[in-house]
């Protein structure tokens, strides 16, 4: 079952993270935009990387969206991304997920 939109906004979700010497860790992000999200991890861990590729669903199957992301803020909390890059297909399946009305 899909999960409305506004619930995944609002609430944190699963995001895997590929980061540079083929690590990979899963968080959870928040705040999802068509500009990018915040991850739920602790900004120490990624001390040493300015970009990383994160991969999240949008509740449905086959709706998963990969983006290279570009860290612009650390907190002992959590990390600020900014997408730097989104395909073409995954910006159109968030930008509808983030707004239905953008169909019409």
């Amino acid at each position: 079952m899909r999960q409305s939109s506004g619930m995944l906004k609002s609430k944190p979700f699963p995001v895997r993270e590929f980061l540079s010497f083929n690590r990979e860790m899963e968080c959870s992000g928040e705040g999802l935009s068509l500009e990018g999200m915040t991850l739920l991890t602790p900004g120490d861990l990624l001390a040493h990387d300015r970009y990383l590729w994160v991969e999240f669903g949008l509740g449905g199957e086959g709706e998963t969206i990969r983006a290279l992301g570009e860290i612009t803020e650390r907190t002992p909390a959590d990390v600020k991304v900014r997408f730097k890059h989104l395909f073409p297909q995954d910006k159109r399946k968030l930008a509808i997920f983030l707004d239905p009305e953008a169909m019409h």
